[in-house]
């Protein structure tokens, strides 16, 4: 189980006049070439504090190199939708000081007020949770599936480590004297100001997280919050020297220290002498070796096969070998939904009966489609009685896999007996099928478009996409196995020209291969030979991009589109926008969506800026 960790960073004088020299640099100086959408009527720049972090990541790696040097960052958690549970966790925070601000304030004046900072904590915990937290998992709508709940207790969890954060931190002040709606700032306001650096200005906008002042000594305190790794490190401290400023600039007084509120997953580890004492045994391996060696050498989405490894675990023990729950593996193409579905049959060692929703219009027809995959493994349905006045079959132990399940939306009801896990029957025209002893296995790019009486007879297991690291390593060790030697930069362009897809890239690869036996000078496995790959072969930029990406990019340059007019624009079906396109542009930060359409970000600016001569 995951559970989160609290990190606070806390930005003094002393390392803030060692890092704001550097980052307002970095800002400042390219300011004229990542140019504002807006200025004041005096014609200054006028940016918000976000619209700043996305210009300083446009301008990485080279201001990462500048500023991370005094930083250890932690790896991206790939395990986890980090961005969805981190936008939560700022949204629920505010809630909460909102909550100490008004109806709340006397619940945290009474638990601060109590001898024990234990009891303080847990009188404060307790109230909150009772008055403020129900309420808000309940409308979050997280209580839904698996994997929502997860991020619920993860969210709870975060709330905890916070809570006791703030106890023990309010117990050292003056208590006659405080106050919860002096000390949490209100912030319900943009702060708009002008700010100065190098004897140029810009106009800064933003909202800080949090702005708390210590009624003792007067010192402001800036918070903000992050979740996991969700961007690069820099750009979190970036954003907190530049609200710093932005307060100083706005209220007139100094911003003497910022806190950076780090919220890191990871696995819950129990000691020793708990795990003692509840007698829990240290399996080595952690799996049964059938299902270790089943997902050998399979890379990303782990949290999600660790799910599946555990749920084998348990089938493994039956006679026969079935999973007692269906599983409906959800995520854009691409991401190994029927790669997992294989390993789950060979881990189960059952017939693997794959059928496209796309190849069936009524359940009378998939039953014939299994029937007639069944007779290539020489298996069949035995006669095994009657069941509503039809003859009962009795099907063998197998795993169905359906692709592309939303397709069966407008039908849903006639599959909703199958898809029962204590039922499975399939009731059809001359017979019914019984499935009991089947794994059901399903896949699908939009869960939504399902009824939820449908979705309800399913474990939902949501794969995220692959990272560029883990592409590489796959494309490495594809190289390996082939006896050939290449560096991990070849690997990384060759994942970025497969669309970080595992699929496309090792396609990829297989290309690259075959050029470099054909004329190995010209297409040698170095950065140089990748080089002429893109532009004689691949036609594409460094990253992977297509003239159709260019061309969404183009389209989106000036303002945000919906997904009908990019339709209209661009010389592609819709599919091939929500499919192809969009997802990676997504994934590179290239693009991002809001409430007015796709817009282009400043890295997609710059890659645009930089489109290479033969696209």
């Amino acid at each position: 189980m995951l559970k989160p960790e609290i990190y606070k960073l806390e930005i003094t004088s002393e390392l803030r006049n060692k890092l704001q020299q550097k980052i307002f640099s970095a800002l400042f100086d390219n300011i004229d070439q990542l140019v504002p959408h807006r200025r004041t009527r005096e014609g200054i720049p006028s940016l918000t504090v976000t619209e700043i972090k996305e210009r300083l990541k446009a301008l990485l790696p080279i201001y990462a190199k500048d500023i991370s040097q005094d930083f250890q960052s932690k790896p991206r958690e790939e395990n986890i939708d980090a961005l969805d549970i981190g936008n939560r966790l700022h949204d629920w925070l505010k809630e909460i000081i909102m909550f100490f601000r008004r109806e709340g304030a006397e619940c945290l004046r009474e638990g601060l007020s109590l001898r024990d900072p234990d009891e303080t904590y847990r009188f404060v915990w307790n109230s909150l949770f009772d008055r403020k937290l129900v309420s808000l998992a309940q409308s979050s709508g997280l209580l839904k599936s698996d994997s929502d709940i997860e991020k619920c207790d993860i969210l709870m969890e975060s709330m905890k480590l916070w809570i006791k954060e703030i106890c023990y931190s309010l117990r050292k002040m003056n208590l006659k004297k405080f106050s919860p709606t002096a000390y949490f700032l209100d912030l319900e306001n943009d702060l708009n100001e002008i700010i100065s650096f190098k004897d140029k200005k810009i106009h800064l906008r933003g909202r800080p997280d949090a702005v708390t002042l210590n009624q003792e000594n007067g010192e402001i305190c800036l918070w903000e919050y992050k979740f996991g790794n969700q961007a690069q490190y820099e750009l979190q401290i970036a954003q907190v020297l530049f609200y710093m400023s932005l307060i100083e600039a706005a209220k007139g007084v100094t911003c003497k220290k910022g806190i950076m509120w780090t919220f890191s997953p990871c696995e819950e580890v129990l000691p020793q002498k708990v795990r003692d004492d509840i007698k829990i045994e240290d399996p080595a391996p952690p799996f049964p070796p059938e299902v270790e060696e089943a997902f050998l050498g399979y890379v990303g989405n782990e949290l999600s096969v660790r799910k599946l490894k555990v749920k084998l675990t348990l089938a493994t023990r039956k006679q026969p070998k079935k999973m007692p729950d269906n599983i409906m593996f959800c995520g854009p193409a691409g991401l190994g939904k029927t790669e997992l579905a294989r390993r789950v049959a060979s881990c189960l060692e059952l017939p693997f009966i794959d059928i496209p929703s796309t190849s069936f219009n009524s359940l009378q027809q998939m039953v014939t489609e299994i029937d007639r995959t069944l007779m290539s493994h020489n298996l069949k349905a035995e006669e095994a009685g009657t069941d509503s006045g039809k003859p009962k079959m009795k099907y063998p132990p197998l795993v169905l896999f359906i692709d592309e399940a939303h397709n069966l939306s407008r039908r849903a009801d006639e599959f909703l007996n199958l898809f029962e896990p204590k039922e499975r029957r399939a009731v059809v025209k001359d017979i019914v099928g019984d499935f009991t002893d089947a794994t059901i296995l399903l896949a699908t790019t939009d869960k939504g478009t399902l009824p939820t009486a449908f979705l309800t007879r399913f474990r939902m297991i949501d794969l995220v996409h692959y990272s560029i690291e883990e592409v590489g390593r796959l494309i490495s060790m594809e190289f390996t196995r082939k006896g050939k030697e290449v560096t991990s930069d070849v690997c990384r362009g060759i994942a970025k020209v497969g669309r970080l897809v595992p699929r496309l890239a090792l396609s990829k690869m297989n290309e690259f291969i075959d050029h470099n036996e054909y004329n190995s000078e010209a297409y040698s496995f170095t950065v140089e030979g990748l080089k002429r790959m893109l532009s004689e072969v691949w036609q594409v930029d460094e990253n992977g991009l297509t003239a159709g990406d260019f061309l969404y990019l183009d389209c989106v340059k000036e303002q945000p589109k919906g997904i009908l007019v990019l339709n209209n624009l661009l010389p592609c079906n819709i599919e091939e926008i929500r499919n192809v396109i969009e997802p990676y542009l997504m994934q590179i930060n290239a693009v991002k969506s809001t409430k007015r359409g796709r817009s282009i970000t400043e890295y997609g600016r710059m890659i645009l800026k930089n489109k290479p001569q033969w696209l």
